[in-house]
């Protein structure tokens, strides 16, 4: 289950599903030696600090492995990943997929398990086809609705077949 954990929040890294949370100041204040008047909004993007290398190294890479510790690894001897391990020991507040501070999700963690136990449960129990019709033209980019939140279109290409239990 770590791994698949690391999948979820590696998606959530290069793929937030929302973007700017605004906060704004009751008083004017200094922010990074910028004076902020009362009552502007100062946008916490999450897409400005998942793809800085100083907290990601390579932060353009789909890297799981991120976000597991080294001792979660099956053989962390063998595993010779450099990634291995990193974002867990970033400071609070580096990754915020549910927003940051007093009115962060409180449902987050729940949402990560439940997320996370849907996934690994769907990969052991159906087989995933991918025609890559959800795709953009270029082949490589997804094809998204824009509504509030960035979301495929129709069923995305992907298609499921039912594996039979192995009694």
């Amino acid at each position: 289950l770590p791994y698949t954990i690391g999948v979820l929040r590696e998606t959530l890294r290069l793929e937030p599903p929302g973007s700017s949370v605004p906060r704004y100041g009751n008083e004017d204040f200094a922010l990074g030696g910028y004076r902020i008047p009362a009552k502007m909004a100062v946008q916490l993007d999450p897409r400005y600090g998942n793809n800085d290398p100083d907290l990601f190294v390579e932060p353009t890479k789909f890297e799981p492995l991120r976000w597991v510790k080294e001792k979660e690894v099956k053989d962390a001897s063998a595993s010779k990943c450099p990634f291995t391990g990193t974002a867990t020991k970033l400071g609070k507040g580096a990754w915020f997929p549910a927003s940051y501070g007093a009115h962060q999700c409180p449902g987050l963690a729940l949402a990560e398990l439940t997320s996370a136990m849907f996934i690994a449960k769907m990969a052991e129990r159906f087989e995933w086809k991918f025609s890559g019709s959800g795709l953009k033209k270029d082949g490589k980019s997804i094809d998204y609705v824009t509504l509030p939140i960035r979301m495929p279109p129709d069923d995305f290409g992907l298609k499921f077949k039912v594996i039979p239990r192995q009694e």
